[in-house]
């Protein structure tokens, strides 16, 4: 019985989705990777690439920090970085299914790097896993189907002195709380899986083997009867779109929201800018340590985030 699906009428229309643009700035507005904690900066992480690679909590559940060797699934390009997902249903080993695969992967994906500071889901993959290179510090987990133990790319509680691969329901929470942040109401962290090459197809119907190719579908016709549909407020064939990067069609749209008084190149300059900075009347910013800047004033001193500390510079410049 193993591939059984439940027979089922004619697929329902497809509602309206949300436009992913939402999810991009509101990973946007945690500001650069270097001014997160590690905590935040694999939330951030997590709403990118569902997003780019039109990704399922369980996908992202199995991702694995591997970059080397023959069942890597992380793999560097000049121009991206490539992953694999393990073993999607739709390539089951020895099915009929038009993209099977002899392998316990899927195909390579490619996510390209995009030219939005901030959002590039490239160089934010890249600095998560700088951060989470300690062995010793992060449980491994054996994978039976390939007979290697690997070390899970998310990870949630600390027990016995190392960090537990994270649950799916924790990575579905996290989405979830980007698009509720985002106030992409009615979205799921599954529909993005539908909604992100939707929005490629509607937008440049010229890219849709790219659309395809990042949901990784059984068949096409597996996208068009249950997960394509509309965008909402989300224009259809942009003639003037011509692009062979389907991360940047996703952030088309894409606006960079910032507080009061600070500019988009303010708001992306690293931590290491503002140490030192004294403000009259607001503070001097005296250190930057896991994702908060220690700001003083007379014998006052405040920890703030990066978008709480952008949002009082704004209020003191007014």
């Amino acid at each position: 019985m193993k591939g059984f699906r439940q027979a089922g009428g004619r697929p329902q229309k497809q509602d309206p989705y949300g436009d992913v643009k939402c999810l991009y700035q509101a990973a946007w507005s945690y500001g650069p990777d270097a001014a997160l904690s590690q905590g935040h900066l694999k939330e951030k992480l997590l709403w990118l690439l569902a997003a780019d690679t039109a990704a399922r909590p369980s996908d992202l559940w199995k991702l694995s920090n591997t970059p080397k060797g023959r069942h890597r699934q992380i793999q560097w390009m000049p121009d991206g970085v490539q992953i694999r997902y393990f073993w999607p249903k739709e390539v089951d080993p020895g099915s009929s299914r038009s993209n099977s695969s002899s392998v316990y992967f899927s195909k390579w994906v490619k996510v390209h790097n995009t030219n939005i500071p901030g959002i590039s889901t490239p160089q934010c993959l890249r600095e998560f896993m700088r951060r989470t290179d300690e062995p010793e510090l992060y449980q491994q987990e054996f994978i039976s189907e390939i007979q290697l133990s690997a070390q899970p790319m998310f990870y949630a509680r600390l027990k016995d002195g190392k960090y537990q691969r994270a649950s799916i329901d924790h990575i579905s929470n996290v989405i979830s709380s980007g698009l509720k942040w985002a106030n992409m109401r009615g979205m799921t962290p599954k529909s993005i899986r539908g909604a992100s090459p939707s929005k490629i197809i509607q937008l440049c119907p010229s890219s849709e083997a790219a659309a395809l190719a990042l949901g990784r579908w059984t068949t096409p016709k597996t996208f068009y009867n249950h997960y394509q549909g509309p965008v909402h407020q989300c224009p259809t064939d942009v003639k003037k779109l011509r692009s062979a990067n389907p991360q940047q069609i996703l952030r088309y749209g894409f606006t960079a929201p910032t507080p009061t008084g600070v500019t988009v190149a303010e708001y992306m300059r690293p931590p290491d800018h503002w140490i030192g900075s004294d403000f009259t009347g607001f503070g001097k910013v005296i250190s930057f340590s896991d994702g908060l800047y220690t700001v003083q004033k007379g014998r006052i001193s405040r920890e703030l985030l990066h978008w709480d500390f952008m949002r009082e510079l704004g209020r003191y410049r007014k």
